[in-house]
């Protein structure tokens, strides 16, 4: 790589000394405090965009600029000036290859490799670190022996141990359906599972109910929590109107408890009609009437924040209970995977039949792993 300019000592001071010069030129020969800033913001873009130019010649030519212009603004020469800071011309066809070139490169894309070649790779290689592990391979093969010798072997190894597997799956009966949840607040959102829709993507409609009860529940949290902070200062408030009008100075230390308090009085309120015994009732408590005239409005917001919240999980909980349970939703994907295993278990069985017995491990398309594809297993 070729040493930057920056760190040739004569080029900096010269470019330095020849900048300097510069300034002091255009102060001393432009009146125009305008034509002068313009001036000098030119070369300083100019120096500044070329700090990192590696280009002899482009430099060569920059510096050369330079010192032309100095000639011309000491001659008084502004069409020379205007010339010498007007940005060179671009070729318009050069720009445009310029432009093909970074589109090409932003969408080239490695070549990707097979993904059953990528498949088959990983388990030769898992099948040799485990034979070579027991000391049953050598450290180094070479790729002709591991293409045509061992890739046929491991592949014959992990149909075998696949075909158990299944065989295991299968004996275990049918599969279990079960009722699935997910948490939005207070909400449980129940969904089925069963193997029928187990590999599938979630369905865009659940997606989207689950993401917009948990944004909704979140709202409703955040309100609450924005009351509880109002609680605090209409608190303040209530307590210095109380001092000022009875000269009673109430201390309270939770606002959390004080508002269940508050709750309380407003729902006893609401039972009895009678304000003398309402007003018994809140000396009972022991809850001032001023404090209790602030913090009753939030109150009730709060309360009414909780009712939303519980009401939306007392409809999912129903949903759960007669829609998915009492309307059959769950007995369906019952039937539906009992009906999958059936038919999975009678291909494999003919599969073990028809197919095992003439698979020959080093033939391509007649060994245990093409078999098994080709099955669907």
């Amino acid at each position: 790589m070729s040493t930057h300019f920056s760190l040739l000592r004569d080029h900096r001071l010269y470019v330095l000394r020849l900048y300097r010069y510069t300034l002091r030129t255009t102060r001393h020969n432009i009146n125009s405090i305008i034509y002068r800033n313009h001036i000098l913001d030119k070369v300083k873009e100019r120096i500044t965009n070329n700090r990192l130019n590696k280009s002899s010649w482009a430099v060569h030519n920059l510096l050369e600029k330079l010192e032309s212009l100095n000639c011309a603004i000491q001659k008084n020469d502004y069409n020379q000036v205007r010339r010498l800071l007007t940005d060179p011309k671009v070729d318009p066809n050069l720009k445009l290859i310029k432009t093909s070139i970074n589109e090409i490169k932003l969408n080239a894309k490695p070549p990707q490799q097979d993904p059953k070649l990528l498949i088959q790779s990983n388990i030769l290689d898992k099948y040799m670190k485990i034979k070579q592990s027991d000391h049953l391979l050598p450290a180094q093969i070479s790729k002709k022996i591991k293409r045509n010798l061992l890739l046929p072997i491991a592949l014959d190894w992990h149909s075998r141990n696949k075909i158990d597997r299944i065989q295991k799956q299968l004996d275990k009966g049918i599969p279990e359906v079960y009722l699935s949840y997910t948490k939005a607040g207070p909400s449980t959102i129940w969904f089925v599972r069963s193997p029928v829709n187990k590999q599938k993507a979630q369905s865009r409609k659940l997606s989207s109910l689950i993401s917009k009860t948990k944004k909704e529940n979140q709202d409703v949290l955040d309100g609450i929590v924005a009351c509880e902070k109002n609680a605090q200062w209409a608190l303040s408030e209530a307590i210095w109107e109380e001092y000022l009008a009875n000269e009673n100075l109430p201390n309270f230390n939770n606002i959390s408890e004080l508002l269940s308090r508050v709750e309380k009085i407003e729902k006893t309120k609401q039972l009895v009609s009678s304000t003398v015994v309402t007003n018994n009732l809140q000396y009972k408590d022991g809850m001032p009437v001023t404090v209790l005239s602030w913090l009753s409005p939030i109150s009730n917001v709060i309360t009414e924040l909780n009712k939303s919240l519980y009401e939306r999980a007392a409809s999912f909980e129903k949903f759960k209970k007669e829609v998915l349970l009492k309307d059959g939703h769950v007995e369906y994907y019952k039937e539906k995977t009992a009906t999958m295993h059936l038919k999975r278990k009678k291909r494999f069985e003919n599969m073990l039949k028809n197919d095992i017995p003439n698979a020959f491990t080093f033939e391509k398309d007649h060994n245990l792993y093409s078999i098994l594809e080709n099955n669907k297993f």
